[in-house]
């Protein structure tokens, strides 16, 4: 969809796929890894990168579990990339918040 101007069959297209892509994945693979970017990126107000990083630890694994139970979906290494992420932003947030103390 574009931001100005007509929808050209491009952009329905970019969507049909956008779509599909999401629909084929688990949607814990893809909160997992929002979630340990968000740690990462975050992780210097220790409050959010703590937060994100658990959210992302815990939406990965329940990920691998709906994935093992369902295995026609995707996002296994979505889920591994964002538990690495969550557990990296969480160290870097305790590490800010010992150094800081």
């Amino acid at each position: 969809m574009p931001l100005l101007g007509r929808e050209s069959q491009r952009d329905l297209d970019r969507v049909e796929r956008v779509k599909r892509w999401m629909a084929a994945r688990t949607p814990y693979a893809v909160v997992s890894a929002a979630a340990g970017l968000m740690a990462m990126v975050d992780f210097i107000t220790v409050v959010i990168g703590v937060i994100a990083g658990i959210v992302a630890m815990v939406a990965g694994r329940r990920g691998l579990r709906e994935l093992r139970e369902k295995p026609q979906l995707l996002g296994r290494r979505l889920c591994i990339a964002g538990m690495a992420m969550g557990s990296l932003g969480l160290a870097l947030s305790v590490a800010v918040w010992v150094y800081f103390r």
